[in-house]
């Protein structure tokens, strides 16, 4: 979001709630089954829009991504000695 001068606000159950709308709609998906995982800010905004969008049956929050300066946990694939996380262009 930051890269793209894109802004969010508390409410992401919002956003949450459209995108299991659209999931619903799909003969692919399980709409039982519908859960999110997010890493760094998305730690805040998964576990709050699981929280009000009842419809998640599962919410996965991992923790900030700027834990990894001190190294990569065991068995992660290196991106050239940067986070594992690919969040745009690095300059």
């Amino acid at each position: 979001m930051r890269l793209r001068e894109m802004y969010g606000g508390p409410d992401t159950e919002k956003a949450a709630a459209a995108s299991v709308d659209y999931l619903e709609t799909r003969s692919d998906v399980d709409s039982k089954r519908i859960g999110m995982m997010a890493v760094s800010l998305g730690g805040y905004y998964a576990p709050r829009a699981a929280a009000f969008e009842k419809r998640f049956k599962c919410a996965i929050a991992w923790e900030r991504s700027g834990t990894l300066e001190k190294g990569l946990p065991r068995g992660w694939p290196a991106r050239e000695g940067r986070s594992p996380f690919p969040i745009g262009p690095i300059n």
